[in-house]
């Protein structure tokens, strides 16, 4: 059996981050969350970058006010830029197909 993918979410809005967890928590997927770009930088470097699969920012979608969760693979020494990104507010069901093409 392989090991459960975890997923982090780096965001400031405790809102969000909880329907986040409720959702990841109900398909059995870990999720760790920091508020703070320099809060998951801090987690990554205490070693948790091994554990971690993937990382979703929160940003606002350039010409936009709208804001978005955006993909990145914590052990990727170089990333190319992606266009990838889950508009907010999202369904269970589309986060659960955009973490799916992207773990």
């Amino acid at each position: 059996m392989g090991r459960v993918p975890t997923v982090m979410i780096v965001n400031d809005e405790p809102g969000l981050q909880k329907t986040i967890a409720l959702f990841l928590a109900e398909e059995k997927i870990a999720f760790l969350s920091a508020s703070t770009n320099r809060e998951a930088v801090a987690a990554l470097d205490n070693r948790i970058e091994d554990l971690v699969d993937l990382i979703l920012i929160n940003r606002k979608i350039p010409g936009s006010t709208m804001t978005a969760l955006y993909p990145v693979k914590p052990c990727a020494k170089t990333q190319e830029p992606s266009d990838a990104c889950l508009s907010i507010p999202f369904t269970k069901q589309q986060l659960m197909d955009f973490l799916q093409t992207q773990l």
